[in-house]
């Protein structure tokens, strides 16, 4: 992943955990996949995970 890609959805990550944000770096560095994302539907606003989705779904299919 580049790291314009990893700014842009930490930038996502940031703006829907809030003050949560250090734990949201933490999920995301060790749980970066759509698999994991799925189950954290109920914590995020489904559009917001659908976009997260949708940007990893481009990475892999690079």
């Amino acid at each position: 992943m580049d790291d314009e890609l990893y700014e842009e959805i930490m930038l996502m990550i940031e703006k829907a955990w809030g003050r949560n944000f250090d734990n949201a770096k933490r999920f995301f560095r060790s749980k970066g996949k759509v698999s994991t994302l799925e189950k954290y539907k109920r914590k995020w606003r489904k559009e917001f995970v659908e976009d997260i989705i949708e940007i990893i779904d481009k990475v892999e299919l690079g």
